[in-house]
């Protein structure tokens, strides 16, 4: 179950971004649950571990939207590979800006 959403997070991991955590539930049935990657890569090299403590300042906003569009990609709706003018009005030079930059900040 969620196979397809939980490749998407493991590709980025180590390219994309250095570590991840995630977790798909329902009330109080939790479904998947999982990390990978490394929480510290400077100077020392530290493994992200279950229990790794994050700062979650505006966190909120990008998990909410990351899950939203994890999903549409799941169910095909949307694909990592449209570019963003297909579904936003853009000015500017961003005509090959895709989703996948948007996720990968590239």
């Amino acid at each position: 179950m969620f196979e397809r959403a939980k490749q998407l997070i493991l590709n980025g991991v180590g390219s994309a971004y250095t570590c991840a955590t995630y977790a798909v539930g329902c009330g109080d049935k939790v479904y998947l649950r999982d990390y990978a990657g490394m929480r510290q890569c400077k100077q020392y090299k530290l493994p992200l571990t279950e229990d790794t403590l994050f700062d979650i300042a505006s966190i909120s906003k990008v998990v909410s939207v990351t899950i939203i569009a994890l999903k549409l990609i799941e169910n095909s709706v949307i694909s990592p590979d449209d570019k963003i003018g297909k579904y936003l009005e853009t000015s500017g030079n961003y005509e090959n800006c895709s989703i996948y930059h948007l996720f990968t900040h590239t």
